[in-house]
């Protein structure tokens, strides 16, 4: 039995990243919390093996960025309505304020981050998540990205 009221999928298909970038943002229900259970980043259709290591932040979001409403979708057709809410894609990012994870990796590569259970971020009613790149690539490129949270 989860531990959640539901658990749910946020992703993005191959978008072009030129800038900084907001990931994602995930504000959690004021009643409940949000965890974070598993995020990565692939790269997308145009991605070379010459493309660059870039960095990665996740944790609180203490100023929202600028992405346009993202719709999480529910693992499980029986789950309720999120009740979270969440924006993905922006070129504005969000400040990260405490920075919880800071990692880099290699586009092609990409990047997976599946935590211990108790190493997983948990966000606290009406707290934001946010996940962003911080630094513009050395030249664009198309990613996809996503996330597995749960609502409990």
């Amino acid at each position: 039995m989860s531990r959640f009221q539901g658990v749910y999928s946020l992703v993005q298909a191959s978008a072009s990243v030129t800038t900084s970038h907001e990931l994602h943002e995930i504000t959690a229900p004021s009643d409940r919390t949000v965890t974070i259970l598993r995020a990565w980043i692939g790269p997308g259709t145009d991605a070379t093996p010459a493309d660059e290591i870039l960095e990665v932040r996740m944790g609180v979001a203490s100023v929202s960025g600028n992405g346009g409403a993202a719709t999480p979708q529910p693992l499980n057709p029986n789950y309720a309505a999120v009740g979270a809410t969440a924006t993905g894609n922006g070129a504005t990012v969000s400040t990260i304020s405490p920075i919880l994870v800071n990692d880099g990796f290699h586009v092609q590569g990409g990047f997976l981050w599946k935590p211990d259970p108790e190493e997983r971020i948990v966000i606290a009613g009406s707290d934001v998540f946010g996940w962003i790149i911080p630094t513009a690539p050395g030249a664009g490129i198309n990613l996809t990205w996503g996330l597995i949270f749960g609502v409990g």
